[in-house]
């Protein structure tokens, strides 16, 4: 049961005219920071204990990783850029981004991605 919960539980109880001592709410508010407390170090040693091992194995898998992004995102532009229009008509007025000006920033997210994995890839 989480501090809330408990909290919540209480004060139903005291509303139906029980009577609970404030320490009462005192005691499970510092418990529920201990614990979110202990949690959140856990989560951060459990994180820095997973780099730690990354650092220790053997870089190839990774590499490998990166390639099948890139191949995937290299695909996916190739998919994108089929989707372009050969003839556009050109509105006299255009107010916003129109469906070709959303595609067109798709493809270059796209394309730096490609990009920042390529460098990803010199490095190692």
């Amino acid at each position: 049961m989480t501090g809330g919960a408990l909290i919540g539980f209480l004060g139903f109880w005291q509303g139906v005219g029980h009577h609970v001592p404030s320490s009462v709410y005192w005691v499970i508010g510092v418990v529920g920071l201990f614990i979110a407390f202990y949690r959140a170090w856990l989560y951060e040693h459990n994180a820095n204990q997973a780099l730690a091992q990354g650092r220790k194995t053997d870089r190839k898998p990774e590499w490998s990783k990166l390639a099948q992004d890139k191949r995937r995102l290299e695909d996916q532009l190739a998919a994108l850029e089929a989707q372009i229009p050969a003839v556009r008509i050109v509105p006299a007025l255009k107010l916003g981004k129109d469906d070709r000006d959303l595609l067109l920033e798709k493809i270059e997210r796209k394309r730096r991605s490609i990009k920042e994995i390529e460098e990803r890839m010199k490095i190692q």
